[in-house]
């Protein structure tokens, strides 16, 4: 079964996002400090509740995001929730949280994420995105 990408372009208040089941991947990147962050990520977690139990192999998400607001964090906390329930066996879901390696508070809001959630979260430094281009 075919499953359209869900493609968001970033602007200057949101992140771009790419949510491809053909690649098994989710790329948050950019800022994340929509005046409304339920507005943006509802969508996005409804078409996760929807589509990502068709994963064929390990799933991948990604997030690159140079800073995100309050509101935001507590979206991609729930969006990384939702691949919680649907990837419970090990190996199923990864999740790489990409910093700039001088950004300490991006590297302490990775690690309080990777305590919150059961998912392995792997903290990298950029340019990570690149490399991902090849999986």
């Amino acid at each position: 079964m075919q499953h359209a990408p869900l493609l968001l372009e970033a602007t200057d208040e949101t992140p771009f996002v790419l949510f491809s089941m053909e690649q098994c991947k989710l790329v948050i990147r950019g800022r994340s400090m929509p005046e409304n962050a339920y507005r943006f990520y509802q969508p996005l977690i409804e078409h996760i509740k929807l589509h990502s139990h068709f994963a064929a192999r390990q799933f991948v998400v990604v997030v690159e995001l140079d800073y995100f607001n309050s509101s935001s964090g507590r979206f991609i906390l729930e969006l990384l929730i939702e691949f919680q329930k649907r990837f419970k066996t090990p190996g199923e879901c990864k999740v790489y949280w990409v910093v700039r390696e001088d950004d300490e508070i991006m590297k302490d809001r990775g690690m309080e994420i990777k305590e919150l959630i059961s998912l392995p979260v792997e903290l990298t430094s950029m340019p990570f995105h690149q490399e991902l281009s090849s999986m």
